[in-house]
């Protein structure tokens, strides 16, 4: 639609999405090894076209060389490695179908073809859409798009969530205030300051939501580094007590491009050596030191990531030293253990250098070897005692301290809805697929 081209020869673009090299079970065992607790996969998303069959659209995966069955392939996978299945569904941009919204913000026409009828009818068939996904896959979660800014858009789908599909988590974009409706807020390329609900950062590894050919290239694997990766949106998002989503786009035939399955890789090897980060913690003074960020991995751990760690003599300030149990200092190549820190009056002083982790792989796509190189320094610190994080004020609007308020938004009153935002608010990572085939 952006792209001015009409929308009979965008269709036409789908002879090309065959699908033949999914493997919904190679896909799960990746994000499985990469320490992440579910997948997001994309239905539906702007320019309408459905990943499923879908009798209330106009162009859905039936009208491409594609097996219909994608959706159901990766629910199992996902049931197999543990991991929690969720849905994407754009449910208020969709440049081809009648009735739908958007165009008039793209650069296609720049005014609205529809009429209100036109609108009304499209919003009955996509709540259809919605309730057949429900009943279909039973998605963990339902992750609204571009949300709608009048109410008779948006009050429908509400009502048809708190009727037909109660028990379904929920994000914030159903609506475009944000505020309104949601069980977790949904912060885009950056993690979330002060939200007062449950958070999951959203970002991608490739540069765009989808795949694009042009983003499988050296420079752009080099532009996309683990490091960055790990520190900007990984660690950023778990250390303050929030998810992070992190996007991949498979190409037309289903494979995932090589640059994106190098991070993953990267991310499963990193995982292993010192162990997941998952846990996370409500923000506090002791959570945004200069040098990194400390995460609560259970009730009498945390693990310290540094990221300029190859110095001497680094000080870890903010809790009690009369309880620690242990220190463990990890490089590349050792562990220390024993007779590497001291205690001060307010935290540890390390002795031991952390040397960063790094990992060579030969990349077939680019017919050449490439280092991953993470600058990250891991301490692991135990205690005796369960470790009580407390809440810090907002200092500034600078965001250096970031408050935490782990409450529920008032639209998700259910029990069973409370029960299953267990899932957020732990600092967990998954991945999401934008897979349309363009």
């Amino acid at each position: 639609c952006r792209s001015k081209m009409p929308i009979e020869t965008y269709k036409s673009k789908s002879n090309y999405f065959t699908g033949e090299l999914w493997n919904a079970e190679e896909i799960a065992k990746m994000a499985y090894q990469a320490g992440m607790k579910y997948i997001v996969i994309t239905s539906k998303h702007h320019e309408g076209f459905s990943l499923f069959p879908n009798e209330n659209s106009s162009w859905d995966i039936d009208d491409t060389p594609c097996r219909n069955t994608v959706l159901q392939e990766l629910k199992d996978a996902c049931e197999k490695y543990g991991l929690k299945f969720c849905l994407y569904f754009s449910q208020c941009y969709d440049w081809t179908e009648e009735g739908g919204f958007g165009k008039e913000q793209s650069a296609y026409l720049g005014s609205d073809p529809w009429t209100e009828e036109q609108h009304m009818s499209y919003l009955e068939k996509t709540i259809k859409s919605i309730q057949y996904l429900i009943k279909t896959y039973d998605p963990y979660v339902l992750w609204y798009d571009m949300g709608f800014s009048d109410k008779k858009y948006y009050q429908p789908f509400y009502e048809a969530q708190e009727l037909y599909w109660p028990n379904v988590i929920v994000n914030d974009r159903l609506a475009n205030n944000r505020n309104l409706f949601g069980d977790f807020a949904t912060p885009e390329r950056t993690s979330g300051n002060g939200l007062d609900k449950y958070c999951e950062a959203c970002f991608t590894l490739n540069n765009t939501w989808g795949y694009n050919s042009s983003n499988d290239i050296l420079s752009a694997y080099n532009s996309m580094d683990v490091e960055k990766i790990f520190k900007d949106f990984i660690l950023d998002s778990i250390g303050k007590g929030q998810n992070c989503l992190l996007n991949i786009g498979p190409k037309p035939d289903g494979s995932i491009p090589e640059m994106q399955k190098s991070r993953l890789r990267f991310m499963s090897k990193f995982f292993q050596k010192y162990g997941t980060i998952t846990g996370g913690s409500r923000a506090n003074k002791t959570s945004y030191p200069d040098w990194g960020y400390i995460i609560k991995t259970d009730d009498k751990t945390l693990k310290c990531f540094i990221f300029e760690p190859n110095v001497s003599n680094i000080n870890l300030y903010g809790f009690d030293p009369t309880y620690i149990t242990s220190v463990r200092v990890y490089d590349a190549e050792n562990e220390y253990s024993e007779n590497n820190y001291e205690k001060t009056e307010f935290g540890i002083k390390l002795f031991n250098p952390l040397n960063s982790y790094s990992e060579t792989e030969y990349i077939n796509t680019f017919d050449t070897t490439i280092t991953n190189n993470a600058n990250i320094g891991v301490v692991e610190i135990k205690f005796s005692q369960p470790i009580i994080i407390l809440e810090a004020k907002p200092l500034d609007t600078s965001g250096c301290i970031r408050p935490r308020c782990f409450s529920i938004n008032k639209y998700a009153t259910k029990n069973y809805r409370n029960d299953q935002l267990s899932l957020f608010g732990k600092g967990y990572c998954s991945t999401e697929f934008i897979w349309t085939g363009d």
